[in-house]
């Protein structure tokens, strides 16, 4: 018996109690290691939040910062262009980071 048998054997023990337990045997016995992926991700998804963590993420203002570079800042840089090529250039240069302003 491989490894891998042996695991899912040992995944389905774990899960016996489970409502979901025979759909997952009959439907992943082929392949275990998506039925263990199935498993927990149908798990995530039927966990339930409360009211409040989900007023809390409604509610959130994300903290997504480019180091303290300001929409202004880029708009000024790209409208230095010359040309379509060097506009891309510069695009390119701001996307990936590698442009710093003073």
């Amino acid at each position: 018996m491989s490894n891998a048998d042996q695991h899912f054997r040992q995944f389905m023990k774990t899960i016996q109690n489970d409502p979901n337990y025979r759909w997952i045997y009959s439907e992943y016995k082929t392949c275990p290691s998506d039925a263990e992926y199935a498993y927990y991700n149908a798990k995530v998804k039927e966990q339930k939040f409360s009211f409040w963590s989900k007023l809390k993420t409604m509610f959130s203002i994300s903290s997504f910062t480019m180091g303290g570079i300001t929409n202004k800042s880029i708009e000024e840089y790209l409208s230095q262009a010359r040309d379509h090529y060097d506009l891309e250039q510069r695009e390119r240069k701001v996307m990936s980071g590698n442009v710093r302003f003073a």
